[in-house]
């Protein structure tokens, strides 16, 4: 055991822990565990601060930072300022397509312009990649104070003002960060496939059972969604994980999306004369597929259709909360009235 978990450290340059999680995952096949590198390894970062500085003048800036922690790059970053004091309240702990939504609608609405100083802060020239390794090395230590420390130095020295920041920071997967970024890896990923993976090294890796197949079950959606036969080759459904192995369930958790969503794409499909029913393969990342069993009348619902049920949902909401503030805010006024006509 402790052989194998030193060749995958070896091999995926990860961590014991990650290793071992790997190794667990895998039921101790070393083959199937080095394919679940990019499921186990927490080599992503995600920042989330606010900065409040100016004796009379506030101005306070938010901003988020998602870096490749092991390779010391800044993949991705946000930066909104404002002078309104109520972003105080904002948390800085919640998902992270949340919080940029919230950069995105502060920005919005924000009159404030950005400053001289301001319009020069960028993260990819602010930390140099040794910088960004050390902060990403302190907090898999959990060394909060230090990165808190290091990271409020940069921004005093940079904008010349004493400063109070408020940080949170966490590190990730990359199937993970795929969730919120599907498209980010798209070129590495590709270029990988057309060095390394020639159709006969790939007919290879099944013949030799190298992949990890996930029991699932289709997401229904009598409504919006589309039968098989409507479906080609390379198109994306929403899928239940239903394999109840340690893995199964590891997985389940890590592919879902924000809205709970867990995302496949069809890689091949075939009709059983003797069932009446589709057999489907669906890929989920590098090597990790799943496989399910569908009937031809079943609608299996589409990504892109439930995102657009559920925004259309939520715009009900809001019209109906709306309209309920409203309806109370006119009926108060016509009490008052009332009252006032009384007495």
């Amino acid at each position: 055991m402790d052989q194998k978990i030193g060749v995958i450290q070896q091999t995926a340059e990860i961590n014991q822990d990650e290793a071992k999680q790997a190794l667990k995952l895998a039921e101790g096949d070393l083959d199937k565990a080095l394919q679940m590198v990019d499921y186990v390894s927490q080599s992503y970062m995600i920042i989330h601060g606010r900065v409040g500085y100016g004796a009379y003048n506030k101005t306070y800036l938010l901003f988020s930072i998602v870096s490749d922690g092991r390779d010391g790059e800044i993949l991705s970053s946000d930066l909104v300022t404002t002078s309104k004091e109520d972003v105080e309240n904002i948390s800085l702990n919640i998902d992270h397509m949340v919080f940029t939504k919230t950069l995105t609608d502060i920005n919005v609405k924000s009159k404030k312009s950005l400053n001289s100083k301001e319009s020069h802060l960028k993260f990819e020239k602010l930390f140099t990649a040794a910088e960004i390794y050390e902060l990403f090395t302190l907090l898999k230590a959990d060394d909060l104070s230090k990165f808190k420390m290091i990271f409020k130095e940069k921004l005093e020295e940079f904008l010349k003002e004493e400063i109070n920041l408020k940080l949170f920071a966490k590190t990730l997967t990359k199937v993970k960060l795929k969730t919120y970024y599907p498209d980010l890896f798209s070129k590495e990923e590709q270029a990988q496939n057309d060095d390394n993976h020639s159709a006969k090294q790939e007919e290879e890796e099944k013949k030799l059972g190298l992949d990890i197949n996930l029991t699932c079950q289709p997401v229904i959606s009598p409504s919006s969604g589309k039968r098989v036969e409507e479906l080609l080759n390379g198109d994306e459904i929403l899928v239940k994980i239903s394999d109840n192995s340690e893995m199964g369930r590891y997985l389940a958790s890590l592919l879902k999306d924000r809205a709970g969503m867990i995302k496949g794409t069809i890689e091949d499909r075939e009709f059983n004369q003797a069932t009446e029913r589709y057999w489907v393969l669906i890929k989920f990342g590098p090597n990790i597929y799943g496989n399910l069993s569908v009937s031809p009348q079943i609608k299996i619902s589409i990504p892109q259709a439930e995102e657009k049920s559920i925004k259309n949902k939520e715009g009900a909401a809001i019209d109906q909360g709306t309209f309920m503030l409203l309806f109370f805010i006119t009926l108060f006024i016509i009490i008052i009235i009332f009252i006032l006509i009384i007495f």
